[in-house]
């Protein structure tokens, strides 16, 4: 028998390779948030909720395909002992008898115990599905799916040495005792059956990782990656929503500026002292929108003439005419 190699190394390179093409898109999706844009939106709540969602659902979706990618890469090496101690929690669950006061299976969705409420049954579901049992806290959890794989295989991983992997173990044991006592042919025999044992173990961990991968691809083709694709498009149709703008100031006209800001606000837009708030400043408008014009003001008072954009926190523009004459 050749010595067994590891055959699910491509699929863990083909992971690697998923992880930094999911990472490059989380960065490019960050990247490209071009906050300007988002700005705009916020006068209309509806749209900037969309593109939150939007921009929150593609994250995730990135979030969840370098988590399972990553179970591809972390799955660590099956040893005989893991495999043997998977056999036997399965022959005694296989064996176990239900209490006569409750002989309800336990539900086989959840694995919870018999009776468990609905609250926390879907609680130990979604538990289940996000973190994987621990290989060395609950090894029967975590390789029973293999023994069905190993059961359909066994004729070529155990050939004739039994039908299950102590089979595999026990006559390897016996073959090591009798080279230990010096007899050639049952060291050779050891040798071949370690070659077998370690094989199986390959074929476990190969198994485990062809499982995490295809985990892996049913996020990508499956709804979450429908859902990346709906959550980028909803996010670019957000972004160039026709959005109702005030409209330009096309031509100089009068109005009448309504000082609301603070005294330092009035300051850092770049009034002088005496302007004071709830003044009214009698101004044309120059540039600008209708609702945020660039205006230059009269003298008027202990307020000299003043050149400044009219924003929200500054003021209120007060057409003395139609914009549009």
């Amino acid at each position: 028998m050749p010595m067994p190699v590891d055959e699910a190394a491509p699929v863990r390179t083909a992971a690697q390779w998923l992880v930094v093409a999911a990472g490059a898109i989380g960065a490019a999706l960050v990247a490209g948030l071009q906050l300007g844009d988002v700005g705009k939106l916020t006068g209309t709540p509806f749209l900037l909720v969309a593109a939150a969602a939007a921009v929150v659902s593609a994250l995730a979706v990135v979030g969840r395909v370098i988590a399972r990618a990553s179970a591809v890469l972390v799955i660590r090496r099956i040893t005989v002992s893991d495999l043997l101690a998977a056999e036997t929690a399965e022959q005694a669950r296989a064996t176990d008898i239900h209490p006569v006061s409750d002989s309800r299976p336990p539900h086989r969705d959840t694995g919870s115990p018999a009776g468990t409420p609905w609250i926390p049954r879907q609680w130990d579901r979604l538990r289940g599905r996000l973190l994987q049992p621990d290989v060395i806290r609950e090894p029967a959890a975590y390789l029973r799916p293999l023994l069905g794989q190993i059961r359909a295989n066994r004729e070529w991983l155990f050939v004739a040495d039994g039908r299950s992997t102590s089979d595999l173990s026990n006559a390897y044991t016996e073959a090591a005792q009798r080279a230990r006592a010096g007899d050639q042919v049952a060291a050779a025999r050891a040798a071949e059956l370690d070659r077998r044992l370690t094989g199986l173990c390959l074929f476990a961990r190969g198994e485990l990782t062809r499982s995490a991968y295809r985990r892996l691809s049913t996020t990508i083709t499956g709804w979450p990656g429908w859902l990346f694709v709906v959550s980028v498009a909803l996010f670019a149709i957000t972004l160039n929503w026709p959005v109702a703008q005030a409209p330009r100031v096309k031509e100089p006209y009068p109005l009448t500026v309504v000082l609301t800001g603070s005294a330092g606000q009035l300051k850092g837009a770049g009034l002088a002292t005496g302007c004071r708030p709830a003044s009214r400043l009698n101004a044309v408008a120059l540039a600008g929108t209708t609702t945020e014009p660039l205006v230059v003001t009269d003298a008027q008072g202990s307020c000299p003439a003043s050149r400044f954009t009219v924003t929200a926190d500054i003021g209120v523009p007060l057409p003395s005419v139609p914009a549009n004459r």
